[in-house]
């Protein structure tokens, strides 16, 4: 099932003045959105920004755990999509794809936060890791970031 939002709920939200009225016009105004749900979908087709859209979406994810289940689902999905750009870089390092799984276990409640806190903590190991190569004397091995900054440009 969809998942969309009043513009009494989005207000609800509290989002900043600016851009809650920037989104309220794009969809038409108060008056012809009056009660009717917009999904994302529908607020992404009219021309809502993708910033908004997944503030709203976070935003609710804070007291609806389906819409936080579903959230992490998609932030896992969108890690996965770039997956094969880091293990191109780094072919022996897993620590990414375990940290991806994790988060997927976890939006399901197959694991609990002690084991999502220990995925967390590999990650910012791996960050610190990186953060020392840049600082040492020796060149750091290319990120996959820069990767995907030539391959967007």
């Amino acid at each position: 099932m969809p998942f969309g939002l009043t513009h009494k709920q989005l207000k609800a939200l509290d989002p900043c003045e600016e851009e809650f009225r920037a989104v309220t016009k794009v969809l038409g105004g108060p008056r012809k959105w009056n009660g009717k749900l917009i999904t994302a979908q529908q607020a992404r087709d009219a021309g809502v920004s993708f910033d908004n859209i997944v503030w709203a979406a976070s935003s609710v994810a804070r007291s609806d755990k389906q819409v936080e289940r579903r959230l992490r689902h998609w932030m896992a999905d969108c890690a996965a999509r770039v997956l094969h750009i880091f293990e191109k870089e780094c072919p022996g390092d897993d620590r990414p794809r375990k940290a991806i799984e994790a988060a997927r276990l976890y939006a399901d409640g197959k694991i609990g936060v002690a084991a999502w806190d220990a995925a967390g903590d590999a990650e910012e190991a791996w960050q610190f890791d990186r953060l020392c190569e840049w600082l040492s004397d020796t060149p750091p091995e290319p990120l996959a970031l820069p990767a995907i900054q030539k391959q967007a440009a």
